[in-house]
């Protein structure tokens, strides 16, 4: 090959690439173009089908659309809709669930799309409280929104004469709500109170559901509601299905089960098994000649204490879903909270801005439990010894040892507090001869400061602070008092057994 001819390739063969490319990209554009107007074709056809389907499944299920954009608009002032119930996002709008501030009547206050639920009191403050968290996991489980009746004094505890006080009083309401993100209302927040207003309120019947499988009871708990709220109650015995099988006990999920129409209905299908009854005088039921129906849309029950998942008495066991479940959320106010941290600072003499020091919270039952005992046997037969709370404390103090190390101030809590319902001053002394730290209320004078509720109210919170706690087995007042101390501080807990002198020695 000439070399002109050699040259002439080396100069044209670039050329000739280029132009291959080029025709080559030109093509790719044009593909490109046409795959580009298909995908926009066929995303423009998915959405019409899919505005289509939308207008349709609105059609065909008639979906409001004003309540649509009333939902949407909740949603964007931070109101949250699940279950059924609107809630918030931080604290409880008791606007959403009633028509307005509290008045005369509870008809005109209640909602007609919102289902509500309450249960009333009886025994001591502690089993009330396990009753009000009893109810609003009953509600949970319903979808209703939960009304609780203010703890009252009922029978012998705290005299029988102290007036009614609010939940709310003690407890954190708002952080409850947003913890566990359900509404919760009072009986305040929706009627007058006789004994708390100087307005005359409307007489009005109530027809509840009673917890009891038999209408010959000697009481009716729950009556103490009528009073203050102006009540006429009527109670119709729960179905078989609301209990426990071959049990006096309730059900959670017989209880909610009720709560439903189909539940309701069955249970009304069957009225010839069910019995009405109204409460007379001290309690006692009065016979009424025919089953009447329990009120649907605001559902109401004569107690719920005795109330479980799977057995009786969960509360004194791990397996606890009143308190797994609600209980741990219901914390006291910060002004509760506060006033006990002005008893405890007192008690071991720092000033208010100083650090509290560690403690062990140890709750002594006696006075009522001696009703217990064995007829015939000395109460110092029955009841534990001292001693054995002193072996409990022992084995707390090691185990906050073993579980914090020894450079922890925890390893070596030597401060204790005891809370009783002891009244014999021997006894006491006994207690300071230990070195244990007690809550005087007589030099406090609590009662004639706050009330006949506060020495109790003050006691449970005290006890709840405690780095550990050793309280009283078969008591309530101890039982949450250590799930409190367990939950909240992580702290170890014990029982002490009674019954016998020996009664706690097996471990």
């Amino acid at each position: 090959m000439a070399l002109e001819d050699e040259y002439e390739l080396m100069v044209q063969s670039p050329q000739n690439e280029d132009s291959e490319l080029l025709g080559h990209g030109r093509e790719q554009i044009i593909q490109s173009s046409s795959s580009r107007r298909r995908f926009i074709i066929r995303s423009l056809l998915a959405f019409i089908v899919a505005i289509g389907a939308i207008i349709g499944l609105l059609i065909s299920i008639k979906v409001d659309l004003a309540s649509l954009v009333s939902q949407i608009s909740r949603q964007a002032q931070g109101v949250m809709y699940s279950n059924g119930i609107w809630t918030t996002t931080d604290t409880l709008k008791s606007g959403l669930y009633v028509m307005g501030p509290p008045g005369v009547s509870l008809d005109g206050n209640l909602k007609a799309d919102i289902r509500y639920v309450t249960a009333f009191l009886y025994a001591g403050w502690t089993n009330q409280f396990i009753s009000q968290c009893h109810l609003i996991l009953l509600a949970m489980m319903s979808r209703r929104v939960p009304i609780l009746s203010p703890f009252i004094a009922h029978g012998g505890h705290l005299g029988g004469n102290e007036s009614p006080i609010d939940f709310s009083v003690i407890f954190d309401m708002p952080r409850l709500s947003h913890d566990l993100q359900w509404p919760i209302l009072e009986w305040s927040q929706l009627k007058l109170s006789v004994l708390t207003s100087n307005v005359t309120t409307r007489h009005e019947e109530l027809n509840c559901w009673a917890l009891t499988r038999s209408e010959s009871k000697s009481e009716v708990y729950g009556t103490e509601i009528q009073r203050p709220f102006n009540f006429d109650i009527t109670y119709t015995t729960a179905p078989d299905f609301a209990f426990m099988p071959n049990d006096w006990w309730g059900s959670f999920t017989g209880l909610a089960n009720l709560l439903q129409p189909e539940g309701y209905e069955y249970a009304m299908s069957h009225s010839d098994k069910l019995r009405s009854f109204a409460p007379y005088g001290d309690g006692k039921p009065q016979m009424v000649n025919s089953t009447i129906s329990p009120d649907q849309h605001m559902a109401c029950f004569n107690h719920i204490y005795f109330l479980g998942g799977r057995t009786n008495y969960e509360y004194e066991h791990d397996v606890n879903p009143m308190w797994n479940l609600v209980g741990v959320n219901v914390h006291f106010t910060s002004h509760m909270d506060e006033l006990a941290n002005g008893y405890i600072r007192r008690i071991f003499d720092v000033s208010i801005n100083a650090r509290i020091p560690p403690f062990i919270s140890i709750h002594i039952r006696r006075a009522d439990f001696e009703g217990w005992c064995e007829p015939g046997r000395d109460r110092d037969y029955c009841l534990a010894p001292i001693s054995a709370y002193a072996r409990r404390l022992g084995q707390v103090q090691h185990e906050l040892a073993g579980k914090h190390g020894p450079q922890s101030p925890l390893s070596r809590v030597g401060e204790v507090i005891v809370t009783s319902d002891e009244a014999d001053p021997n006894w006491w002394a006994q207690i300071a001869r230990l070195g244990w730290k007690t809550v005087d209320h007589e030099r406090e004078q609590t009662v004639e400061k706050f009330g006949h509720w506060y020495p109790s109210l003050i006691d449970s919170i005290i006890l709840s602070k405690g780095a550990g706690c050793v309280g009283t087995a078969r008591s309530t007042f101890s039982n949450i008092a250590e799930a409190r101390v367990k939950d909240w501080n992580g702290g170890p807990i014990r029982k002490v057994r009674w019954g016998s002198p020996d009664a706690d020695m097996n471990d």
